[in-house]
């Protein structure tokens, strides 16, 4: 009997201990995929804040809790103010919306989701560019913040030859074979560029604007109708 009782005291000082005030463990973020934690915690890398909650059980003025979640790979609306896009993976921001589940003025949501892997996709001109995606074309759309034209049209770079906006950021192998223009994309001409990676053997005709890309040489100069500029405009380059 004097166990038990003993026993029955201890439960009861834990009791009195949390009902002073010691915080609740929430749910670790690598438990569940959509869980909630207090606002003083900062969100785990890879996590977006969905919501704002309140919680007896962690410290602050209420609203002093974040719901977050692992981003769905086809959409999620993600709470702007609270936390980043996640700067892993191919996340690019689709739209902008409103929530009351969210903090700050309206708009205060950004729909984000993963770019294909093997198709375009038009992004918000505020959205960030996956490394290995180039842009294609600007568009508009009413879903997407700023003056139009407000979008671009991003489509991953492999090798192969793809004709690209003279505003994007080309990826390290990238050789300009060919300029032009098109009213898809902004600026004067030329506003385009024909890239690809250069030929492992042999040589590859590059204009004079291209970079030369690493491993790579320049063996000669030659002029072509593909290039602007006047002769030579374009380069002979080959692997070291």
């Amino acid at each position: 009997m004097r166990d038990a009782i003993r026993r029955f005291g201890v439960l009861a000082a834990i009791s009195v201990l949390f009902g002073a005030g010691i915080q609740v463990m929430m749910p670790s973020p690598a438990a569940a995929s959509t869980t909630s934690i207090c606002k003083s915690q900062p969100i785990p890398a890879g996590y977006v804040a969905v919501a704002e909650g309140s919680s007896l059980s962690c410290s602050g003025n209420f609203p002093n809790t974040w719901t977050i979640t692992l981003p769905d790979k086809n959409g999620t609306a993600m709470c702007r103010f609270a936390s980043p896009i996640p700067s892993s993976g191919r996340w690019v921001i689709v739209a902008e919306n409103n929530s009351p589940l969210c903090p700050g003025s309206y708009p205060n949501v950004w729909e984000i989701k993963q770019a294909p892997v093997n198709a375009p996709i038009a992004v918000c001109k505020i959205s960030p560019i996956p490394p290995a995606y180039v842009i294609t074309a600007q568009g508009t759309s009413a879903l997407c913040p700023g003056t139009f034209p407000n979008t671009w049209t991003i489509e991953g770079a492999t090798g192969a030859s793809i004709t690209v906006c003279t505003v994007s950021t080309l990826r390290s192998f990238h050789v300009i074979t060919a300029q032009g223009y098109s009213l898809s994309c902004p600026g004067s001409s030329p506003n385009t560029w024909t890239v690809q990676r250069p030929f492992s053997t042999g040589t590859t005709v590059a204009c004079a604007v291209s970079p030369v890309p690493q491993y790579y040489v320049m063996v000669g100069t030659t002029h072509t109708t593909a290039c602007v500029g006047s002769y030579p405009n374009a380069k002979l380059i080959q692997s070291a």
